[in-house]
């Protein structure tokens, strides 16, 4: 059975793509087949896989170009163990298929109080029976900003992956490869796994 996972926010810039091509990487060096579904129309995972197979480093999963209607047809067909999904941050119509069809839904967000009100906006306009956890990206532990985006997370009713990930500079230089450090997107992975089970 295919498990699928989207990857939503509203917002840009919060590690969407990078987050689906680490976590979709993780998957694959657990032993799993995966695919990822790029419905963004700026491309960025698709560019990814592109660059990346020019440099014959490529990623070790295909990555598909999906629009609305593609993602009507082909939606529970693919016999991979796990479909990725990027998403754009302002396609309301793409974001709400995507939703339909997820199985979870992972809100990547800087911790930034800004980010977090459009993460708690997201979280909401989820229908009520769609699993969804939030993903802490781009992280300085030593920030007063994180200090308080927990405590506002803490007094919402949204999960939260305990790993977060760093704010590091090869999130930076590793587009257009394969990673093969996942930088904390394997243990993102193993808590995924454990929540789904």
């Amino acid at each position: 059975m295919t498990t699928t996972i989207a990857l939503v926010q509203t917002k840009g810039g919060v590690g969407k793509t990078t987050s689906a091509i680490y976590i979709a990487c993780a998957l694959v060096a657990d032993g799993h087949t995966v695919e990822l579904w790029d419905t963004d129309m700026q491309g960025s995972a698709t560019e990814w896989a592109e660059d990346a197979a020019e440099s014959e480093n490529p990623l070790p999963f295909p990555v598909k170009i999906v629009n609305l209607a593609k993602l009507k047809r082909i939606a529970g067909q693919s016999t991979s163990d796990y479909i990725v999904i990027d998403t754009p941050p302002g396609d309301p119509a793409t974001i709400d298929a995507v939703i339909k069809i997820a199985d979870v839904v992972i809100m990547p967000t800087e911790a930034a109080i800004m980010d977090l009100k459009r993460l708690i906006a997201t979280n909401d306009a989820l229908p009520l029976d769609t699993a969804r956890i939030a993903l802490l990206t781009k992280v300085n532990e030593q920030t007063v900003a994180l200090r308080e985006s927990l405590e506002y997370i803490a007094d919402s009713d949204l999960a939260l992956f305990a790993t977060r990930i760093k704010h590091k500079q090869a999130f930076k230089t590793i587009p257009g490869e394969a990673p093969t450090d996942f930088l904390g997107y394997e243990d993102v992975v193993k808590e995924l796994k454990e929540a789904l089970s």
